[in-house]
Order: C-alpha cells, then sequence, then structure tokens
C-alpha cells in the first residue's frame, strides 16, 4: 500500500512539476494550444463579423440570416446598456486567445470576462428584448452554445495556468 501513495495523481504533481512551480519557470505549451486558441481565434471571427453587421442594421445581412423584419426591428436602435456586454464578450474572446498564443496569464481573466458578458447578453435579451420571438430558437440555442464554449475556454485556461504554461 505504500507504493500508491507515491504515485502521482491529479492532487499531487510530479517531481518535475512541483520543481517547476517552485522555481517559477514555464513548462512548454501543449500541442493543442494551437488548434484550441484557432478555433476560438474563429468563433470570434464571426461574431466580429456579426457585430459588424448588425451594431448599425445591415438590412441585406439580416435577412440574410433569415429573420426578416423582426430582426430588423430588434437591431435597429439597439440599446447602449446592450452594446456594452456584448463588445465586451467580443473583445474578450478576440484577446484572451491571443494571449494564450503568448503564453500571457491575462487569457484566463479574459477568458472569464467574455463568458460572463455573453452570458449577461444572453439573459438580458432574452428577458428584455424578445430576442426569441424576433430572432428565433436556433439563435438562442446558438449563443448559449456559445456561452458555453467560451466557459470551456475559460477552464482551458486555468488548466494551462495551473500547469505553468501561462506566465
Amino acid at each position: 500500500m505504500g507504493a500508491k501513495r507515491d504515485r502521482p495523481g491529479p492532487h499531487r504533481p510530479t517531481t518535475g512539476e512541483a520543481a517547476i512551480r517552485r522555481s517559477g519557470a514555464r513548462s512548454r505549451a501543449p500541442w493543442h494550444l494551437w488548434p484550441v486558441a484557432g478555433v476560438m481565434l474563429l468563433l470570434a471571427g464571426g461574431g466580429l463579423w456579426d457585430y459588424l453587421n448588425l451594431i448599425e442594421p445591415n438590412t441585406a445581412y439580416i435577412e440574410d440570416q433569415g429573420w426578416g423584419a423582426s430582426g430588423i426591428a430588434y437591431f435597429t436602435d439597439y440599446p447602449i446598456v446592450l452594446r456594452l456586454p456584448w463588445t465586451t464578450a467580443l473583445v474578450g474572446a478576440t484577446a484572451a486567445p491571443v494571449l494564450a498564443l503568448f503564453r500571457s496569464r491575462l487569457a484566463v481573466p479574459l477568458a472569464l470576462l467574455a463568458a460572463i458578458s455573453q452570458v449577461l447578453l444572453l439573459v438580458s435579451t432574452l428577458a428584455f428584448m424578445d430576442r426569441l420571438a424576433a430572432l428565433g430558437t436556433f439563435t438562442a440555442f446558438f449563443d448559449f452554445g456559445v456561452a458555453v464554449v467560451f466557459a470551456a475556454f475559460w477552464g482551458y485556461c486555468r488548466c494551462l495556468r495551473a500547469r505553468s504554461a501561462l506566465r
């Protein structure tokens, strides 16, 4: 039974990992950082494209999305109080993967900011702007999925920081 205690586990770092944490040195970036950050940047890029087309409503774009007149009415005179979490979510979602690629610890709070902002935007628009009726259930579920992905990326960044992959 004594040998079982010496095995590294999720709560017990290996000798090398403990030495890296004590010395303050960072470990190598994991191979999956690039594809994960790339997917996040693609998602953020799509969000930025939507933002640019919807913040000052591009009616052709809105109609191409299948939202029609209700979508145009929804995005016309979009409240400034809701533009703030929308903008914050996009800035955080764009900056966090870039900072993660540069292995900066600032990726963690920015990823959290993006996730919280996305959830606040989704809850606010569903509760107060009748988003479901204006844009449909597919859009609501898609945006919920975006919030889940942002939260998962925050968790991923936290794991990178715990492994000393972010400085």
